[in-house]
């Protein structure tokens, strides 16, 4: 290898750090706290104080292209991301085929950059920038114990995405990123895979698992676009080793040589850009360099990130015993007291995380103080309040947006987005089907009568309805990740049995279901644990059900049938939830037969009857405004939170959200397609719909506004257009796609031209649809109140009272027209058929009066 050795740069010249290594004293300014922008001020900031890369040398700028392209990636990464840029680096870039974008600037000390590809042959390169040793909210990132990098992830995902998205518009995009900006990079890939091409990663961190799986279930999905990881270390960079696992790829290992104990050492090898020290080595001079003569690096080779990440290997063993260390155990437990003990844990024994160390080197700092772990087995001496009541999702008091936790040491940080996008973590543990078996419904507001006798379900009372828990989401979410992190080894072999590839998120999924979804409350984490070790059994023990049974056999055996009746015990005798429960099995046993048989769309009369049977059980709460939905879980979960009622927060729908019932739920969804449709039937007045997407194989489109549109009770259909990757970080959006809660839409056609022009995923299809339809819609509604008033006159229909009766039928018309999705079918073609049903609806009316008869 060539000799790496080049000119010292002069003291104070450039980067302090890479000074520092050299023994050079440096003075670092701190930032100024007053000029700390929020995630809305993206603009470039050039009068802010500076990063500490913020002035680097003057170098010769290489004449061509490096061959190499990661090391132009840490040139970006490591080097451009947050700096203003000097005409040498701007060469660079334009050399070697980038154009810079602003610096970009968020919350929580968050930077990252665009580099525009001007070369066809590559993509735009997006980079994070990473850990700033001399700025503590960096510092805090790499603390965060619900996973490094979603304490800055969290409070700017929605200016991540829209970033992302913004660059993605020609073309997938690379992320990148060193140290902290690498794990950003990491959880972007996982969280936006359908934009992003590849990651890059150098000296970062590892990610959390379901991170990772998240990503690896996308690969898994969609071989044809797999993302490919690849990450660079220094050996003897401790950061590396900290968090729970790399994205899968390739890892590339890199030996720092010579120098002294002031310039070899951990801080060093952690900032160090080996890539670009070996290009120099070559004779080419980079804008981000080492001048230390003393210093070289060897490429030691590659190796696949599964080696590094096999559970129980030495190498994941040392991640988490280091990475526990170095990213903070102490913040874990002062959470979990947190939790358990109210307040802001200030309890004798939770002490709050000792703050970083900023005068010196904070991994060093941190290795030395390296608390003993604890225990595997071993309990958590905390206390939980004697009464955790009622789910409310996150809420501002004074306002109808969602809130995020002020201080991530004293409240819980939002991480909710799990809850949508990976896969077994999910409100609900059991797997999503092509049958949506969380059907987007709302409840109706109207119950129809019921015959008051033994053998019907009673009405339930106020104090009825009340069972779910005033426990903020991600209070269950960071008590899940709790669970899950002090799991033993017979908790695991539980979650094993119900997800053998992941058995954390199956944990995970359970604590959520418990404290959250159902509201129950825990006196301590062995209470959460042994309600979750039940669910879990009893999952496992669904899964062995022989079904090639009698149904009355199976009924009487099935696992659950104490939990239905159970909840079932203060609205029906005996004698009916027992019918109720018969019912359930028959009609799953029969979808059984339907599934194998090829014919599964067929009429299920078992969940017919039952869905009859639940009409008092599908009441709206608290007198909410009913709303049918689409795009995850949690668009159900926002659109309760702002005051509209959905399925899931009736009796039924707690009831079947309990239950698993059948191994492979799409023996299920014709069960809530059933129940949906007693829902939609029972609809009258104002009706709201939110989406996060136009997805045409769903209920909202196949089942819900298919028959929604021809009802006459319907008065409006109004759209809110949701933004936002989870719960914590959704909003509603206008027609210029700026935030606006509350705003409506009065047609799909018109939301989904929105969420084309505002790239917010869905069925490619069906935007494309509305969008060739959206010009034609006014032009149809003008002819269809022509043809309405032509033909009226020639019917005689021209007094006040006929006037009524003629809005209300074009009224119902414009409604059909907006909303009708008529899949399939071309609007022109819709409009002919609503034309001849508006044509017979005023013959009816002419007709009846001429009888003297009343036209409604």
């Amino acid at each position: 290898m060539a000799d790496p050795a080049t000119t010292r740069r002069p003291p104070g010249s450039g980067d302090p750090f890479l000074d520092a290594m050299n023994g050079d004293a440096v003075n670092v300014r701190p930032r100024d706290q007053a000029t700390d922008q929020t995630a809305d001020q993206t603009a470039t900031d050039r009068d802010q104080s500076r990063d500490v890369s913020a002035t680097p040398r003057q170098p010769e700028v290489p004449t061509r292209p490096l061959t190499n392209r990661e090391a132009v990636t840490e040139q970006l990464a490591h080097g451009m991301v947050a700096r203003d840029l000097t005409e040498a680096d701007i060469d660079f870039l334009r050399l070697n085929g980038y154009e810079a974008g602003p610096i970009i600037r968020g919350q929580r000390e968050f930077v990252m950059r665009v580099f525009t590809s001007t070369n066809p042959d590559q993509p735009t390169l997006v980079s994070f920038r990473g850990t700033v040793p001399s700025k503590v909210q960096t510092l805090i990132a790499d603390l965060d114990p619900t996973g490094i990098g979603n304490y800055q992830w969290n409070p700017n995902r929605d200016l991540i995405e829209a970033t992302m998205r913004r660059a993605a518009a020609n073309g997938k995009v690379a992320v990148s990123g060193h140290s902290l900006g690498g794990a950003l990079a990491q959880i972007t890939a996982s969280r936006l895979p359908d934009i992003v091409q590849s990651v890059t990663t150098f000296q970062a961190p590892g990610v959390s698992q379901e991170t990772a799986q998240r990503l690896r279930d996308y690969n898994t999905a969609n071989p044809d676009q797999a993302i490919e990881s690849t990450h660079h270390r220094v050996l003897g960079d401790a950061v590396p080793r900290g968090g729970e696992t790399l994205t899968d790829g390739t890892l590339h290992n890199y030996t720092m040589t010579g120098g002294n104990w002031r310039s070899n050492n951990l801080l060093s090898r952690h900032l160090a850009s080996p890539l670009s020290q070996l290009e120099r080595a070559d004779g080419n001079r980079l804008p981000t360099q080492s001048d230390n003569p003393d210093i070289g690096f060897v490429y030691e080779g590659q190796q696949d990130t599964s080696t590094d990440n096999v559970p129980g290997g030495p190498i994941e063993t040392a991640r988490r015993l280091l990475g526990t260390g170095v990213f903070g155990i102490g913040g874990i437990f002062h959470r979990i007291r947190q939790l358990f003990g109210g307040g802001n844990g200030a309890t004798p024994d939770a002490p709050p995380p000792a703050a970083p160390a900023t005068d010196a080197d904070p991994f060093v700092n941190a290795m030395n103080s390296m608390p003993a772990l604890p225990p595997a087995a071993s309990p958590i001496d905390v206390t939980m309040p004697s009464s955790v009541g009622a789910m409310h999702p996150v809420t501002d008091s004074t306002s109808s947006t969602t809130a995020l936790p002020a201080d991530p040491h004293t409240t819980m940080a939002a991480d909710a987005s799990t809850l949508a996008t990976t896969p077994n973590t999910t409100l609900d543990p059991t797997p999503n089907t092509t049958l949506d078996p969380t059907p987007n419904t709302t409840l109706d507001t109207t119950s129809a009568n019921t015959d008051a006798t033994d053998t019907t379900l009673g009405d339930p009372t106020p104090a009825q309805t009340q069972t779910t828990s005033s426990i903020k989401l991600e209070d269950a979410d960071h008590l899940a990740n709790q669970i899950v992190a002090s799991a033993d080894a017979s908790l695991l072999e539980a979650a094993k049995k119900v997800d053998p590839n992941n058995p954390q998120a199956a944990i995970r999924a359970a604590v959520i279901k418990e404290a959250f979804e159902l509201g129950r409350s825990f006196a301590s984490p062995e209470q959460v644990t042994r309600a979750v070790m039940e669910r879990l059994a009893r999952m496992h023990d669904v899964t062995e059900v022989d079904w090639n049974r009698p149904a009355d056999e199976v009924a009487g055996t099935h696992p659950e049938r104490a939990v239905f009746a159970e909840a079932l015990k203060d609205l029906a005798p005996p004698a009916k939830i027992e019918q109720l429960w018969s019912l359930v099995i028959q009609g799953v046993q029969f979808q059984k037969q339907l599934n194998e048989a090829g014919k599964k769309h067929d009429p299920n009369p078992h969940y017919k009857q039952l869905a009859a049977e639940l009409t008092t059980m599908l009441r709206a709460r608290d007198g909410g405004k009913p709303a049918l939905w689409s795009g995850g879980i949690d668009v159900s979960i926002y659109a309760r939170a702002h005051g509209y009622s959905t399925l899931e927060n009736t009796k039924a729908g707690e009831l079947f959200n309990q239950l698993k019932l059948f191994q492979d739920f799409s023996t299920l969804g014709p069960l809530w397609n059933a129940i949906s449709r007693k829902f939609v039937g029972s609809f009258e007045g104002d009706v709201h719909v939110f989406v996060r997407t136009m997805d045409k194989s769903s209920v909202l489109f196949r089942q819900e506004l298919a028959e929604l549109v021809h009802m006459d009770e319907i008065q409006s259909v109004q759209w809110h257009v949701l933004r936002g990757t989870s719960l914590m970080s959704m909003t509603e959006i206008d027609r210029a796609g700026q935030p606006a809660n509350g705003f409506t839409f009065d047609g799909y056609r018109d939301a989904a031209t929105v969420m084309e022009q505002q790239s917010i995923k869905g069925d490619a299809s069906v935007r494309e649809q509305m969008l060739r339809e959206q010009q034609t819609v006014p032009q149809l509604e003008a002819r269809l109140h022509t043809f309405i008033e032509q033909r009226a006159a020639a019917l005689g229909l021209t007094t006040a009272e006929d006037r009524t009766q003629l809005e209300r039928i074009a009224s119902h018309a414009e409604l059909r027209l907006k909303n009708d999705p008529a899949l399939g079918v071309e609007l022109t073609d819709l409009y002919a058929e609503l034309q001849d049903d508006v044509a017979k609806d005023l013959a009816h009316l002419a007709r009846t009066k001429a009888s003297g008869g009343d036209a409604n």
